[in-house]
């Protein structure tokens, strides 16, 4: 399995929360994580299967690919629990988050690492990733 790229997909292949980053470009759908490979299965689990799923809304692919790969290197640096991949299907141009969230959203706010994403939209993020982390909890 190559660890760089993983299938992975939101349940019912919908995301819960979707919301575009002008400044930014981007396009965050935010959701619980279906069927997770084997390989991320225990990650994915103990943060309550949240997902961020990150794909173009404007930014250059070849842009996007930088500051997503940034991001991870960043994030393996500071020994953050998550997973930053990109998706794996045919012509896929998606990002997935899967781990740690708030900790990756605490270091962008901080200024320690750049994400794909602009500090407008950091409380949509929170609010959302709170929602699925309690309804996934219920379960």
């Amino acid at each position: 399995m190559n660890h760089d790229f993983y299938d992975l997909d939101f349940e019912r292949g919908i995301a819960a929360f979707s919301f575009i980053d002008r400044k930014a470009e981007v396009r965050l759908n935010l959701g619980l994580v279906t069927k997770p490979p084997k390989a991320i299965q225990a990650l994915c689990e103990k943060y309550h299967n949240v997902m961020i799923g990150i794909e173009s809304a404007g930014i250059d692919q070849e842009r996007m690919d930088q500051i997503c790969n940034s991001m991870k290197l960043e994030c393996t640096n500071n020994s953050v629990d998550v997973l930053i991949a990109k998706g794996n299907r045919p012509f896929a141009s998606s990002w997935y988050v899967v781990g740690d969230i708030p900790r990756l959203l605490v270091m962008a706010e901080n200024g320690t690492m750049k994400a794909p994403f602009t500090e407008m939209v950091h409380e949509q993020i929170w609010r959302a990733h709170q929602v699925l982390s309690d309804t996934n909890k219920q379960r």
